[in-house]
């Protein structure tokens, strides 16, 4: 990180910063999903996710997405990850 110009020097950074902040995504996902399940009734169950996209990998994630919705996984992903 200090006096570092080259490309592989960001990208490392991006992707320290990005593994770094992803505990924390899961644990608000696991957290939004214990106070959405206790207004849950019997005849619906709610699902909260947090996409773990962000500017410098939505184009990845959203290749990702679309190629799980190809296998029949949910279909807006990849519409919500392109923004």
């Amino acid at each position: 990180m200090f006096n570092a110009d080259t490309n592989i020097a960001v990208t490392n950074s991006i992707l320290n910063d990005e593994a770094s902040i992803r505990d924390l995504i899961l644990r608000l996902n696991s957290l939004f999903n214990r106070i959405v399940g206790k207004f849950s009734k019997k005849n619906h169950v709610f699902k909260f996710d947090l996409l773990e996209t962000t500017q410098y990998n939505y184009k990845e994630m959203a290749k990702l997405y679309k190629e799980q919705a190809q296998m029949g996984y949910n279909k807006t992903l990849p519409q919500v990850a392109l923004g």
